[in-house]
């Protein structure tokens, strides 16, 4: 009873955790996806603009249309990260792995994705996808978050006490 017990806590510990997180990570993406898109990716800010103000179909349609025109690792990521603040977890994850595909070493798509991979319960993606972002990423504070989660996730799983 103590084993069950323990494990229902943990998953709420996890759950309270990942809620405060996520709610972070589309501010992180869209930096990074202004930063990345360079200073004449004008449709990606315009984008980024609408979704940063709650317009999330609008963003939709424009980072669509952004993706038809140039089909940048950083407009997939920017539309991942769009589809994921609607909850639209299938769209999300397509632009996300295609955004990946593009560019293996975006680690705002990585974070992406492995929160994307927690808020659906799959652990063990998510924590080869933490993995694969300390990689690549290369701000402290972000590594820091990644390593929380990292660890969380494990004892969520059992593997660390």
């Amino acid at each position: 009873m103590k084993i069950a017990r323990r494990s229902g806590l943990l998953k709420a510990a996890h759950a309270v955790f990942l809620a405060v997180a996520l709610s972070g990570v589309f501010a992180v993406g869209i930096l990074s996806a202004r930063e990345r898109g360079g200073p004449d990716d004008e449709l990606l800010k315009l984008g980024l603009k609408y979704a940063d103000a709650g317009k999330t179909a609008e963003a939709i349609e424009i980072l669509n249309d952004a993706v038809d025109d140039n089909p940048t690792a950083e407009r997939f990521m920017a539309l991942g990260i769009v589809h994921l603040q609607r909850d639209e977890y299938d769209l999300s994850y397509a632009n996300l792995k295609e955004a990946l595909e593009r560019d293996p070493d975006l680690p705002p798509a990585r974070y992406t994705l492995a929160m994307l991979y927690e808020k659906k319960s799959m652990p063990v993606q998510a924590l080869e996808e933490w993995k694969m972002f300390l990689s690549v990423a290369r701000n402290k504070k972000f590594r820091e978050i990644a390593v929380r989660h990292i660890e969380q996730i494990e004892i969520l799983l059992g593997i660390k006490k």
